[in-house]
């Protein structure tokens, strides 16, 4: 009830805790237009911060590994930056999507091609899981992966109201 009474409200929290964008474009749908505008706007503004948060995390790492190799008297050959280059093609694509008309067909194709392409990553992860193996590790991955979870649902409410001022 309490995200209901306000659309923006509704479409930041949307946009900034569901995964997938295809998710994040059927949840807003379905609570209506206008959820369904800011949530797709809040989870492409989170994507499009992946590029730069992602490139900092590599410099850092990557600075860290010259800094160790140097106090040990090591070569630095095994540090590499390495680059989010799916999260630049994003960018990029936004990019040229803003100034360059695309045919219809193309575009439902990218996006029928994306779809089909997060359903073969999904059930390669289903493949490669086992049950044995988790319940082997204990309970404390999933103690973590609901702390995780808590924390998105939490965070992503406390996003939204601080966005929106309520």
């Amino acid at each position: 009830p309490f995200l209901a009474a306000s659309p923006k409200l509704m479409g930041i929290y949307t946009g900034s805790t569901i995964h997938e964008i295809a998710g994040v474009v059927a949840a807003g749908n379905a609570m209506g237009g206008d959820v369904a505008f800011t949530a797709v706007v809040t989870k492409l503004a989170r994507v499009l911060l992946l590029a730069p948060v992602l490139t900092t995390l590599s410099w850092m790492q990557n600075r860290r590994c010259f800094k160790e190799a140097a106090a040990k008297g090591m070569t630095s050959a095994k540090c590499k930056l390495v680059l989010p280059w799916f999260a630049f093609g994003f960018v990029a694509v936004s990019a040229l999507n803003s100034v360059a008309t695309f045919p219809t067909a193309l575009v439902k194709l990218a996006s029928q091609t994306s779809a089909f392409s997060l359903l073969c990553a999904m059930a390669a992860l289903g493949i490669d899981s086992d049950f044995k193996a988790i319940r082997k590790m204990g309970s404390k991955p999933l103690l973590l992966a609901g702390i995780l979870w808590t924390w998105l649902a939490v965070g992503g409410l406390g996003v939204a109201r601080f966005f929106v001022g309520v």
